[in-house]
């Protein structure tokens, strides 16, 4: 069982930007494709499928992952792999024939490549301010709102110079997670109205 999460879907690229961003409708699970040939898988490769978004317009930083992350779903599932979402930024491959694995990551590969996402850029003093907003302003009162006691975060100047090797993660002290606390308190920052004057 292979279970893949993008890495950059993960809570340290957080923005305080959000932005409009296409949905897509929920794909049907076909039944798996049959086994492809070298050749075949070769010929793949070179070949992005289009149709799932477009994010080239977007920084790095503001891409909206959760919605990437189903659309490559989205895709893999219209090209016959039954991927499944894990929360908003997994993909599993736990019901794809182990034999087939290469051949899913290659469409998956394809299937990013569709979607022109903008190549990684280490993030700004400004974006890991946004993250440090973001993990202290909303995610530590959240979490202690649902009875978790979060210590207090390092100062500004540290955080930002140890970025993103921190020692000081919000969820990190959470005991008991599930995914009713993932909904409530949601890693991802554009679940949040984050000009909201609360």
């Amino acid at each position: 069982m292979i279970i893949m999460f993008g890495t950059a879907c993960s809570p340290s690229h957080p923005t305080a930007t959000t932005a409009a961003v296409e949905t897509f409708p929920a794909a049907e699970v076909p039944t798996g494709p049959t086994e492809s040939s070298p050749s075949e898988i070769a010929v793949a490769e070179d070949d992005p499928i289009f149709g799932y978004g477009d994010y080239s317009a977007y920084s790095y930083s503001d891409v909206p992952w959760d919605v990437v992350t189903a659309a490559q779903v989205a895709c893999m599932r219209d090209q016959g792999w039954p991927v499944e979402l894990i929360g908003s930024n997994g993909i599993s491959y736990a019901a794809v024939p182990v034999e087939q694995n290469q051949a899913a990551q290659i469409d998956e590969e394809r299937c990013s490549a569709g979607l022109n996402l903008p190549e990684y850029g280490a993030p700004s003093a400004i974006d890991i301010e946004g993250v440090y907003s973001f993990w202290v302003d909303f995610l530590k009162p959240c979490y202690e709102a649902e009875g978790h006691h979060i210590p207090g975060p390092p100062s500004l100047e540290t955080f930002v110079e140890s970025y993103p090797n921190v020692d000081w993660t919000p969820w990190r002290y959470v005991t008991d997670p599930s995914p009713e606390l993932d909904e409530r308190c949601s890693t991802n920052p554009n679940n949040y109205d984050l000009a909201d004057d609360r």
